[in-house]
């Protein structure tokens, strides 16, 4: 199960440095994307929506996992649910 995890964290981590790089871009920042990663961040930690506490990754700083998550979200539905099972294929090997 320790394997999973690691994997389920870097895929985690994966998807937050690719958002990350597509916000910043090359020099100008993308608006819409940061707007919508603040707004899916905000949305997160106010409703407790904690995909590392969901996936049984606990973070010793709290709210951390909620404002990742809504960088995440802030992706859109799409690459949510893309994440949501590529975890669940590591969770299940």
């Amino acid at each position: 199960m320790e394997f999973a995890l690691v994997l389920v964290m870097a895929l985690l981590v994966e998807f937050i440095i690719q958002t990350v790089k597509e916000i910043i871009g090359e020099g100008k920042p993308n608006w819409y994307m940061l707007g919508a990663a603040i707004l899916g961040g905000a949305l997160c930690v106010l409703g407790g929506l904690d995909i590392f506490r969901l996936s049984g990754i606990t973070l010793s700083v709290p709210h951390v996992g909620a404002a990742l998550t809504g960088i995440a979200c802030g992706r859109g539905s799409n690459l949510v649910h893309d994440l949501i099972e590529n975890i669940k294929g590591a969770l299940s090997k």
